[in-house]
Formats: structure tokens, sequence, C-alpha cells
């Protein structure tokens, strides 16, 4: 079983409000998943980074960016 994500670091809600993450939220999940289960987990990731300004991708600005979402290649180990 595989479980990929996309997850944004940087300015992002938590607990209610913002604050900045090392790590994102999905991608938390995703590990916390991943443990649980066993299964293999790949993280998604856009070919232009996002910035770390929350307020800067507006859903408009993520349906036009979408299209420059690709999967890096899971290593073979």
């Amino acid at each position: 079983m595989l479980l990929a994500y996309f997850s944004r670091a940087g300015w992002n809600y938590h607990d209610g409000g913002r604050r900045y993450l090392q790590t994102g939220n999905t991608q938390r999940l995703a590990d916390m998943i991943g443990k649980f289960t066993g299964c293999d987990v790949h993280r998604i990731e856009a070919v232009e980074p996002y910035s770390d300004d929350y307020d800067a991708h507006s859903g408009a600005g993520l349906r036009y960016r979408a299209h420059t979402w690709t999967a890096s290649t899971p290593s073979s180990s």
C-alpha cells in the first residue's frame, strides 16, 4: 500500500490559530498513518516550491498552480 500526500510547511493553521510549522499538518498526519499501518509514505512536491506565506495561496492561486505539481521519484531502497 502507498500513501501519497501533499503538505506545505511555513505559516499554517494550527490549534485554532496561525503559527510557523517546520513540518506541514498533512505531513505529520501521513507520517502517523505510515507508522500505524506500515505502508509506504511518499510526499508529492510542487515543481515550484510554495511560499511560507499562507495568504499567498488562495483558492485561485492554488487552481492556477495545480498543473505544476509532480511526484518525485521514490528511492529504490
